[in-house]
């Protein structure tokens, strides 16, 4: 039934049938905007009737709080709701009067809507918005990735980013001194109170883990000889040319 709502939700007039409570079968209307985000892709029916919007894992530009962004999603909606209401007649003619030739018939279908707002209220940035629409509507024509790689990439973008912390807290535990035994510093790691290694994959951080996340900005164990002790560590050069490291990649 979801299905249904969304192939046929994209086209205005159109309807699904659903049996009421009495027993009679009613037509729900079905057009409207929706979102639906998930890993993976979709079936190729609601992919010709979406506009794709493609996400990468990135650094956010601050922490996300749920109280804060609730705020300022309804100031933005409050403001949308005026700005939209104030301007729906020129927005409803430019809807009606729109032709995007540039795009394929059910590609115009979908964009029009937002040409329709864009050149009312941003009529400065329909170049802008045909780039977009073109491009994005083009790269649907790349072969669709499935759920299995997706959580690959996922699950890559996820150790690189443990990886970013680790060489901190590694700089943070090896302090002022020149080496560290790795069984040493994985101690002093599983001591910082705020990191993550005690649970890391379950199990807690270990030594293999350790050199897998470090290796990832070149910083490597390597034998060393501390007093009269021998064994394998890092060193806190190797360990500030991995922040470097870190700092290129920004």
């Amino acid at each position: 039934m979801i299905r249904a709502f969304l192939n046929v939700g994209y086209r205005k007039g159109q309807t699904i049938p659903r049996v009421g409570m009495g027993g009679e079968v009613e037509q729900w209307p079905t057009y409207c905007p929706k979102v639906f985000i998930l890993i993976g892709d979709v079936y190729d029916t609601l992919r010709d009737r979406s506009i794709v919007i493609e996400m990468r894992r990135a650094s956010p530009a601050r922490r996300f709080q749920y109280d804060s962004a609730k705020t300022e999603g309804e100031e933005i909606a409050e403001l949308s709701k005026e700005i939209s209401n104030e301007n729906m007649e020129k927005i409803a003619e430019q809807y009606a009067s729109l032709t995007l030739a540039f795009l394929t018939d059910r590609e115009e279908e979908i964009w029009r809507p937002l040409f329709a707002v864009c050149a009312v209220l941003a009529p400065e940035r329909i170049r802008e918005l045909q780039r977009a629409a073109i491009d994005m509507s083009t790269e649907k024509t790349a072969s669709s990735f499935s759920h299995y790689e997706n959580k690959n990439s996922e699950q890559e973008a996820e150790e690189i980013e443990y990886s970013h912390r680790l060489i901190f807290h590694m700089h943070d535990a090896i302090g002022k001194h020149r080496q560290m035994f790795t069984q040493d510093m994985l101690t002093s790691l599983l001591e910082i109170d705020i990191a993550p290694w005690r649970k890391y994959r379950g199990d807690g951080l270990t030594p293999r883990l350790l050199a897998q996340l470090a290796e990832r900005f070149g910083v490597r164990a390597r034998v060393l000889r501390i007093g009269k002790r021998v064994g394998r560590g890092y060193t806190r050069k190797s360990i500030d040319n991995g922040i470097d490291k870190h700092a290129s990649k920004m």
